[in-house]
Formats: structure tokens, sequence, C-alpha cells
């Protein structure tokens, strides 16, 4: 492969990291691979290893080369880090035996860093982002215990930026030391691991890419992009949005840039940033339907001053992004109560569709206050609720819907719920339609079931205008089958109902929202697959009222299931009603 401007070589992973300098530019991710990712690697790599494939290639890697011959890294920092790591963990087992240490400290040297004359430390090889490098050294590249890595682990915050590049540590020296046990003794181990520093060194390969200067680095990705590479949207556009900072002013834009896109990173820390794009862009110019995202946005924002606006936008609207994922999110308390309720919904029931809208709102606070944006996230709960999770309708048709609304709602156009709903009215099922809908529904994850429950149980007592029982509900809830998915003869004999269902009905049966109730978790974990006369018990103290009422019934079969089914789709008709978009009130 050859790219104008740029030497595309093939060499040894290994090698690379024995003859070269890298660095992870500030603006890069932090490291990210989970185990499952590490697992596949190192395991392609063993696997290739026993069968003595003469060649393993493992991709492609990016590089800008700097005049003192150190290599900046576009792509491939997870694979470089992933690989020293494992080189250290392979340094850190031979160093437990003494007569080892030879071998020890030529990785060490080798792999990991090179040790100058005079120094006491030795100097990476590997520079992680200003984020992970610290650790990076003081784990990685220095000796230290595994424990002293199970201990700093335990003194970060889950959410920490670091916490994956410390599983990874702990993770891949472990590892080492289970493919120890495997062997016979220390010296077969020995030889093994050597054996396989060496089939990294040379045999595991990667096509190197160096380009010659930054203009040509931030639009390398679009040219593999055009040759059939698929690269994701999101490096696309931080590579149009740099190359354009990096050309103007004598590059004096890049540098915020830069910070602003880290902070983007840092704040989608835990979301898929390439469906963060995809709403971002819905929101503003509507749906993209199935074309490639990158191409249109390269084209509204070809110009200095627009890229460098977007690069801040884009930052702004991540931290609306996340907060409709986060119903604690601090955002959340300039709305009227309620607002996270709507949230935790959302989210519960996966309408991402309707993100795109909601930015939109977000982006209008002056105009969707705290009243608004409750009768909103009311409206797009109704609709996700009608349309998507019970109704099954076409995610596709919301996305487009949304996105059009959204686009209008951005630009200032569409100011009113009433207009909103009219807009989006394709998307409510009626209540007949609906409450058929409903007689069907189950199967759905146990968080979306409990929490249709839930809200069901709240629909319950507002329409008794018993609200005090909602106050006397206390403890962990975990979700029941009444009739268990595996009931034992027992449970069958005392509801002689039961014998007669086939298989396949039973199974339909057991998964119905009628067949399911709230219960503590303490008292779910002992009743189990009790008899039906000792689950109602249970039930019968129970603060639930739509549990509390299954002891009522003499038996638990299939009418009974279908009766409870049926009650609690009228509950649902009630609860999810949007009372402007009600049959009552349509022209």
């Amino acid at each position: 492969m050859s790219i104008s401007g740029s030497e595309t070589p093939t060499i040894g992973l290994g090698e690379h990291l024995r003859y070269s300098r890298m660095i992870v530019p500030s603006h890069q991710r932090d490291y990210k691979w989970k185990t499952e990712y590490i697992d596949q690697f190192i395991d392609d790599i063993i696997e290739a290893h026993k069968t003595e494939e003469p060649e393993y290639f493992c991709g492609l890697m990016v590089f800008v080369k700097s005049p003192n011959d150190q290599y900046s890294i576009l792509d491939g920092q997870q694979r470089l880090a992933t690989t020293v790591i494992l080189y250290s963990a392979i340094r850190n087992w031979l160093f437990e035996f003494s007569e080892y240490e030879r071998f020890a400290n030529q990785i060490e040297t080798g792999f990991l860093g090179d040790e100058k004359l005079g120094d006491t430390k030795i100097t990476p090889k590997l520079k992680l982002n200003a984020t992970n490098d610290q650790i990076f050294k003081d784990m990685v590249i220095n000796r230290r215990p595994l424990s002293e890595v199970h201990k700093r682990s335990k003194d970060i915050a889950s959410g920490d930026r670091n916490r994956a590049l410390l599983d990874a540590i702990k993770h891949i020296n472990t590892r080492i030391k289970q493919i120890a046990e495997e062997h016979s003794d220390p010296e077969a181990t020995k030889d093994y691991l050597i054996t396989l520093a060496n089939y990294l060194e040379y045999k595991v390969r990667v096509v190197l890419l160096t380009v010659k200067n930054e203009d040509s680095a931030y639009t390398i990705f679009e040219t593999l992009n055009d040759r059939g590479m698929e690269l994701a949207p999101l490096d696309l556009v931080k590579n149009h949005l740099f190359g354009l900072a990096a050309r103007t002013k004598g590059g004096e834009d890049l540098s915020s840039m830069e910070d602003r896109w880290v902070e983007m990173m840092t704040i989608l820390e835990n979301s898929k940033p390439d469906s963060f794009l995809r709403a971002f862009w819905a929101a503003r110019h509507g749906n993209p339907g199935t074309a490639k995202l990158f191409g249109p946005f390269k084209e509204t924002y070809s110009e200095p001053d627009k890229a460098y606006q977007v690069s801040s936008d884009l930052r702004d609207v991540a931290k609306d992004y996340v907060a409709l994922m986060e119903p604690e999110n601090g955002i959340w308390s300039r709305y009227t109560e309620g607002c996270r309720r709507h949230i935790e919904a959302l989210k519960t029931f996966g309408s991402t569709q309707f993100h795109p809208l909601l930015l939109s709102a977000l982006n209008q606070r002056d105009i969707f206050d705290g009243k608004k944006m409750k009768q909103l996230l009311r409206l797009v709960e109704v609709l996700a609720v009608r349309f998507s999770l019970v109704g099954k309708g076409r995610p596709g048709r919301i996305e487009s819907l949304a996105a059009r609304v959204a686009q209008q709602i951005h630009s200032g156009k569409l100011t009113s719920i009433p207009e909103i709903r009219r807009q989006l009215s394709e998307l409510y099922r009626d209540d007949e339609t609906f409450r058929q809908s409903f007689m069907s529904f189950g199967g759905g994850s146990q968080k979306q079931m409990r929490l249709v429950l839930e809200l069901l149980e709240e629909q319950a007592a507002v329409s008794k205008s018993d609200l005090h029982s909602l106050e006397k509900r206390a403890g962990e809830v975990n979700l029941e089958h009444i009739l268990p998915k595996k009931p034992g003869a027992d449970w069958l004999a005392s509801v002689s109902e039961n014998d007669d269902i086939e298989e396949d009905e039973r199974a339909r049966l057991t998964n119905l929202i009628g067949n399911l109730c709230l219960i503590s978790t303490k008292v779910n974990n002992k009743i189990g697959n009790s008899s039906f006369e000792e689950k109602k018990k249970s039930y019968a103290s129970s603060g639930f009222s739509l549990t509390k009422s299954v002891a009522e019934k003499e038996r638990w079969g299939k009418s009974e299931i279908e009766e409870r089914q049926s009650k609690l789709a009228k509950l649902a008709v009630e609860r999810w009603r949007f009372e402007e978009l009600s049959q009552k009130s349509d022209p």
C-alpha cells in the first residue's frame, strides 16, 4: 500500500517497539480495551504461535514521524499499549527467578524502555496520553508487584479514566501466571515465554503507515476510508476538523480544539461516541438515513470558522447527550420535578431514536422551561411505550419523524407542545390498538418489565386515590414469576390446569407481564419455586397493590394470567395516555 506523502512498510510489532519511540497525542482517547478485547488479541497471537503460522497480521497503524524520530500515534495505541503490557508481564514473571534475570532485562531494555548511561530509570519506548501515562510508567514500565497494582486499583473510583488500564495490567499479568501453571516447571515456562516474545517481535506483523507532516496526518483517515477501510465517523470528523485548524493561523486554533476534543471524549466516557455524533447531526440537520455521515458533515463544516465553532458545539452538546441517559445528572435539577422519572423510563425502554429531538429542546432552554420540558418528556415516553416498546413499531420511522421535528425545534420554528404532538401523531397508537398490543406484552428485559410494573403500580394507586400506599414500599425490589419458569411437580399438582398446557404455551404464559409481579428481594429469594399456596402468603403482605391482588386468587393458571394481563392493559392505557392525542380529542 502506498499513499501520497507516506511510507507503508510491514514490520514486526515487537521490532517496531525495539527501534522506535512513540507517543500518544493529548487529544487521543484513553486506554479503553476491555478484557474481552485483550483476550481476543492475546488468544489469536498464542494460537498463531502454537500452530507455527509464519506470520500473524494484526492490522494497520498510522503515525506522524517527527524530526527527532519520535512517532506520534494516530491509530494503533490500544494494540501497542496492550503489547507493551504483555511484554511487561513476561518480564515480571522472569524476574521472579534470579537465574532468569538476564532474560528479563533483555525484555525490559528491548521492548519497554531504554536505559542510558548514568540514568537510574529507563526511558519508556511508549508514552501514553496525559491521563494514563503516569500509571503506565509506574505499573508497566517500572517493575512493581501485582499486589501494588491491585491496591492502586482499589484506591480509584469506578469511573476513573485509568480504570481500564489498571484492569488490563491485572488481567494480562494474571494470564501470564496462568500460562506458567500450564507448564511442567519454570524452565519450560521460561522457554515458552521467550519464544512467544520472539514471535511477537518478528512474526506478529503490522502495516506501518507513516505520514510526513500534520496536514497529511489529518487527511489520512479520509483517504483510507475512500479506499475501502471503514473507519469510525467520529475519527473522520476529528481529523477533518483538526486538519482545518492545523492549516489556519499557523495552527493557533489547533491546541484549543484538541483541548475541547479531549473534554468531549471524557464526557462521553461511558457512551457510544458515534451514536452521539449521529444524534448531534440529526438534531441540527435532520435524519442522515442510511447515508454515510462524514460526507455531509465535511461539506457543511468545510470552512475554518465553522469547524472551530462546531468543535465547541460538540463538546457542549455532549453534556446534554450524557444527561439523556443519566436520570441523576445535575442538568435535571433545573427542571420540574418528574423529569428524572421520565428520563429513567426512556433510558430503560431504549428510546434512543428520540435523542435528537430532546437534544434540540435542551439547546433551547429559554423556550423549553421546566413545565414544557416535563410535557415534552411525558409525550416522548408515551410515544415510546405505545409505538415502540409495546407496539413493536419500526425504529426507523421514529428516527425519521423525530429528526424532522428536532431540526425544526433547533431552528426555532417549532416551540409549542401541541404542534410537536401533531407532528408526531403518527406514532401515537389509539387506546384500543394499544390495549390489544399490550395483551401479548412480555419477554422484555428484567429492567424494562420491572419498571413497567412499577409505573403501573403507581397508576393503580393514582386510580384509587391511594397515594399513601406508595410511601409504604421500601427495600430492593425484584421481579417475581408467579408461575415459575421451571415449575416443580408439587407446583403443577397444586393447579391441575397447568398439567394440560403444552410446553411452548407455558413458556409464553410464563413470560407475559400478567404472570409477573413486584416483590422484595428478600422475599423473592425465599419463596423461589414454592407452591402457589405458599407464595400467596407473601403476596398478601406486599406493599404493592397489584402484587397483593394476586393473593386473592384460589388458583393460578392460564385464565388467571390472561385476566391479570387484561387488568394491566387497562392500567397501561391510562398510564401512557397523552390526553390531547387520545381518541376523545382527535378531530
